[in-house]
């Protein structure tokens, strides 16, 4: 049995399309995310780590992110539940919230 060529044609092509298809939506995944990057606590400066600390409650800080000149750190409380504080590259503090509080849109403690 043999198919007609626009037959084919249309065949090979959805085929691609197909194939292709994963290739232009992992390009998508990346668009709209902001430009955070992990910093090792080593190389926070000394005035953001001081911030981070002394806002911590005593928790441990579990990650570092540097988005543009500001530091997000997630700190884990002595309860065990997880924190945001967000402080500015000279080491001013932004907010501090609860991470389920993140979530949910709920209220936070914003310093300015």
């Amino acid at each position: 049995m043999q198919m007609n060529p626009g037959k084919k044609a249309f065949v090979i092509v959805s085929i691609v399309a197909a194939l292709a298809a994963p290739v232009f939506a992992h390009g998508d995944k990346d668009k709209g995310k902001s430009d955070e990057e992990k910093v090792e606590w080593n190389n926070v400066p000394a005035a953001v780590q001081s911030t981070i600390t002394s806002n911590s409650a005593g928790g441990e800080v579990v990650s570092v992110e540097k988005e543009g000149s500001d530091y997000e750190a997630k700190v884990k409380g002595k309860d065990g539940k997880m924190s945001e504080v967000k402080v500015s590259g000279d080491g001013k503090l932004i907010k501090v919230e609860a991470e389920d509080e993140e979530e949910h849109g709920e209220h936070h403690k914003e310093k300015k």
